[in-house]
């Protein structure tokens, strides 16, 4: 099934709840919102109804994993102001380690004591995934006097880039995904 608009999401008078699906056991997923450019504005509501649900006693959750988008829209700014720990995902491609960079630079000079760490993705092998947290590690360390944990890597899948180019989520287009293994 396509995935709601932002504008329905913020729109309905139901709570987040009603958007969860689970697709492993003891794993809930907040339905991604497809955003047109029209509904910039709801992006705000968006975040805020999000967060008012995951502070909530009823939540109930361990762990809540925030997906934003590429960038710092002024959404992501203020999560990262209260968040206890921030996992870059990152490629070996350079345009995507200097994102990474960038966002760890942007934390550092905000003052942010979140935990940060840096996950590989789509890389060929652990060796390949080791190299790239070595390397983004010295950037690190030279120019911010910081340090990155490693969060293990994600493999190379054909899958995901097929699944996202549909606007798809990926358990529902792929059965022998890497990811999903």
């Amino acid at each position: 099934s396509p995935l709601p608009s932002l504008s329905e999401i913020v729109g309905q008078h139901v709570g987040l709840d009603d958007f969860l699906i689970s697709p492993l056991a003891d794993l809930d997923v907040l339905t991604p919102a497809a955003m047109t450019l029209e509904e910039g504005a709801y992006a705000e509501m968006y975040f805020e109804r999000v967060l008012a649900f995951v502070q909530s006693a009823g939540a109930g959750y361990r762990f809540v994993i925030f997906d934003t988008a590429s960038g710092m829209p002024p959404e992501t700014q203020r999560l990262l102001n209260v968040v206890d720990g921030v996992i870059l995902l990152s490629t070996s491609e350079l345009a995507s380690i200097a994102d990474a960079y960038a966002l760890v630079k942007l934390l550092h000079s905000a003052g942010a004591r979140a935990e940060i760490g840096l996950l590989p993705s789509m890389v060929s092998s652990s060796h390949e995934a080791g190299e790239l947290q070595q390397k983004f590690n010295l950037l690190v360390e030279k120019f911010l006097k910081r340090r990155v944990h490693k969060w293990g890597h994600l493999p190379f899948d054909e899958k995901l880039p097929a699944a996202a180019a549909q606007g798809k989520l990926l358990w529902d287009t792929a059965e022998r995904s890497p990811y999903l293994l």
